[in-house]
């Protein structure tokens, strides 16, 4: 049996920017998308089990630094958590408890939520 390869990056960024027809996926965003992130960090190496369809979104500058896990610069850390927050408020999922911010449990919370929003949005039952 052959494995299919991972789509190329910018494979997956034109698919990812069809289905989202250019804008962020990020719940209620209403900015134009400009990079395809993954939800599930494809992390340093590059793991193809993170490149999937499923698994990336269309996302706006700053949803997109989110996503990836990445804290923004200091002035910013309350917008940064004022999205995080509204993030779980919106799709009414509680956060994780005393996560921290750029914490790997609150990027797995994260990456669980948009995943849920990601299937509805989409249409998708099981991904």
């Amino acid at each position: 049996m052959t494995e299919t390869p991972a789509p190329t990056d910018a494979e997956l960024r034109a698919a990812v920017m069809d289905i989202s027809r250019g804008w962020c996926e990020w719940p209620e965003c209403r900015a134009a998308a400009t990079e395809a992130a993954h939800i599930h960090s494809k992390g340093m190496g590059g793991r193809a089990s993170a490149q999937t369809l499923a698994n990336t979104m269309a996302a706006c500058p700053m949803h997109a630094r989110i996503t990836d896990g990445e804290l923004p610069p200091s002035g910013t850390l309350r917008l940064y958590g004022a999205e995080v927050a509204g993030l779980f408020e919106r799709l009414r999922i509680d956060p994780p408890s005393g996560a921290a911010p750029g914490s790997p449990r609150l990027a797995h919370a994260i990456a669980e939520a948009l995943t849920a929003h990601i299937r509805r949005e989409r249409g998708w039952a099981t991904l």
